[in-house]
């Protein structure tokens, strides 16, 4: 006789699916968790490329502040999106020269209404930490 038993081929199928069944939810979770990644290092590189933003427009404007010019630089929207579901806010403007340079201040960044980090930008360049 040739081919598989009727018995054979459910085993088969039973074992594949309590592999799959094992690894789904860390492949998902895997996924998830490389696409926050990706969206945390857009942040930091938005945020971090203010000060060249601010030297080649020679144009001063605050984190914080009523100036739109921010939301002009990095992509931000009116209520200070810097990517989709993350959120930057400062109490007390953080403020940018023409010449690039920053002037330090304390910024909130959010993800949906959860706070993600608290950091302090440290003058004169404000750069966000590798790790947030």
């Amino acid at each position: 006789m040739k081919g598989f038993s009727l018995l054979e081929l459910l085993v088969v199928l039973t074992l594949l699916g309590l592999i799959s069944a094992i690894l789904f939810p860390n492949i998902t979770s895997l996924v998830g968790s490389v696409s926050a990644r990706v969206e945390i290092e857009e942040v930091r590189s938005r945020i971090n490329s203010l000060g060249i933003y601010a030297a080649t427009e020679e144009v001063a404007f605050a984190i914080g502040g009523d100036d739109d010019i921010l939301n002009l630089a990095v992509g931000l929207g009116s209520d200070d999106r810097v990517i989709e579901n993350w959120t930057l806010q400062a109490e007390e403007p953080v403020r940018y020269r023409p010449n690039g340079v920053c002037l330090g201040g304390a910024v909130e960044l959010y993800h949906g209404d959860d706070l993600y980090s608290t950091v302090t930008l440290e003058p004169p360049y404000c750069q966000l930490p590798e790790t947030l």
